[in-house]
């Protein structure tokens, strides 16, 4: 589900997923990079009889947060819903920007395949997981153009009785979800499942899949086979020519493999 500008969305489950690349030089979990990618395509009525490919559309990425674990199973334990939980008190005068730890989220919308395509860079978003099912993961972010939200903060009506003591005043509280889907600009509540994988393998390498695994059980944790993946060997489509040679130490070098660890790997 997400709320952004006047449309409905639907989501597209192919391309929204966790992703993670690990490159040559990554030596430690913390070194490996991880990104969320969320897509929409408008829905409801009156795009019912209209393609895909013709409707709008907004592509939601959230990259470079700080992962509270080694694992990939450690996705569950993602919190940087509040800015300020768990920011110790010496670190308290720092701008709110430079303390949140949950990355920062750029903004892809296209009103139409003729239209412009509008980038907005809006950062640290305001994002958790709720839950975990199997690989799947219930994510709640929240995010506003220029300026970082702050939770609501907990307020308690104190009722005093005839005898001076106090009592809590039990109320109907405001569903949490409502403050927010008020005051974002963007409120998306989604499962995403843990995707794709891409890793950096040397040309050299005796078994480029048995590398890539192994690199992905060493720093991920992570042991079982994927349910696809592709082999890419850049070179073979490197520029042709004396004066077109491909630069050295660049993506020429290695061969990219992609696990797909989702059963919408064919759905780019």
């Amino acid at each position: 589900m997400l709320r952004y500008r006047d449309h409905e969305w639907l989501v597209r489950h192919g391309p929204t997923r966790f992703e993670v690349y690990i490159a040559a030089n990554h030596r430690k979990p913390e070194d490996v990079m991880w990104s969320m990618e969320l897509h929409y395509i408008a829905a409801g009525a009156q795009w019912r009889r209209v393609q895909e490919t013709l409707r709008p559309r907004v592509h939601l990425s959230v990259n470079s947060w700080e992962m509270p674990g080694t694992k990939w199973t450690s996705l569950e334990q993602c919190d940087f819903w509040d800015p300020d939980k768990g920011v110790p008190e010496k670190d308290l005068w720092m701008p709110v920007c430079l303390r949140m730890k949950g990355g920062d989220m750029d903004v892809s919308f296209q009103d139409g395949p003729q239209a412009e395509r509008e980038f907005h860079q809006m950062l640290c978003p305001n994002w958790k997981v709720r839950e975990r099912q199997g690989q799947r993961y219930l994510v709640e972010l929240a995010a506003s153009m220029g300026s970082i939200l702050r939770p609501p903060p907990e307020e308690k009506e104190v009722m005093v009785l005839p005898d001076g003591t106090e009592e809590v005043v039990q109320e109907e509280k405001e569903d949490p979800a409502d403050w927010w889907k008020g005051r974002a600009d963007i409120y998306a509540l989604e499962e995403v499942p843990f995707g794709m994988i891409t890793v950096r393998v040397p040309r050299n390498a005796g078994d480029h899949m048995a590398y890539a695994r192994r690199r992905v059980h060493d720093l991920l944790g992570l042991g079982r086979p994927p349910e696809a993946y592709q082999i890419n060997d850049y070179l073979s489509r490197a520029p042709k020519g004396e004066d077109e040679e491909p630069a050295a130490n660049g993506l020429y070098d290695d061969v990219t493999v992609n696990l797909h660890y989702h059963g919408f790997y064919e759905d780019q």
